[in-house]
């Protein structure tokens, strides 16, 4: 398909055509209103980046709490039933811790 597009010259376009005030205010307040959501999506988006920031940061530091206060005889217990540890190595690490 073809189509013939006709170029005018800007002597033979169209009059200007003459806008409502009211739609000329109405597209002025439209570009001001998208700034602005534009503006509050950005700074929400800032804040949310640093809001995982902290966060994160949060569960680090009570990750690092809990591993301080765990208690070596839970952890002693742990690993007596889920390691199979022969007698003879653990008097044999007791000989060598002995020292």
């Amino acid at each position: 398909m073809v189509i013939d597009v006709i170029r005018m010259s800007s002597a033979e376009a169209s009059p200007a055509v003459n806008v409502p005030e009211s739609v000329l205010k109405k597209r002025k307040r439209d570009e001001q209103w998208s700034l602005a959501r534009t503006k509050e999506a950005e700074e929400a988006k800032c804040k949310s980046i640093a809001n995982r920031k902290i966060i994160f940061k949060r569960a680090e530091k009570y990750i690092k709490e809990y591993n301080q206060q765990v208690n070596p005889q839970a952890l002693l217990t742990f690993s007596k039933n889920h390691i199979s540890v022969s007698r003879r190595s653990i008097t044999k690490l007791s000989v060598i811790f002995s020292c």
